[in-house]
């Protein structure tokens, strides 16, 4: 922006979550452990969190809101996913965008 001068900025963090399970194959899955619903229970809690952050530090009149943003759900974490087979780990990276809090 052109002569705009810039008075605050937003905080930025980068998250790794990890879930583990038990490879398993599709035809057995009891054998095996999922590591998937675990992720999305983390997932779901820190959707609850960044509501719980907005209510508390409301909108900054120049930044916006605070975020949590899951960017990227990987599983499995290496290797090529296969439709028959549960992963053995599931990976999330978050994008958190923090505000300042006022006095």
């Amino acid at each position: 922006m052109d002569n705009h001068l810039c008075i605050t900025q937003k905080g930025a963090l980068r998250a790794e979550l990890m879930t583990s399970g038990k490879m398993g194959h599709g035809a057995m899955p009891l054998v095996g452990f999922n590591p998937i619903p675990p992720m999305v229970s983390i997932l779901e809690k820190i959707r609850q969190l960044e509501e719980e952050e907005i209510g508390r530090l409301g909108r900054d009149t120049f930044l916006g809101y605070p975020s949590i943003t899951p960017t990227v759900l990987q599983a499995p974490v290496k290797g090529e996913p296969q439709l028959n087979v549960i992963p053995q780990q599931c990976r999330a990276l978050l994008d958190i965008r923090t505000i300042p809090v006022s006095p």
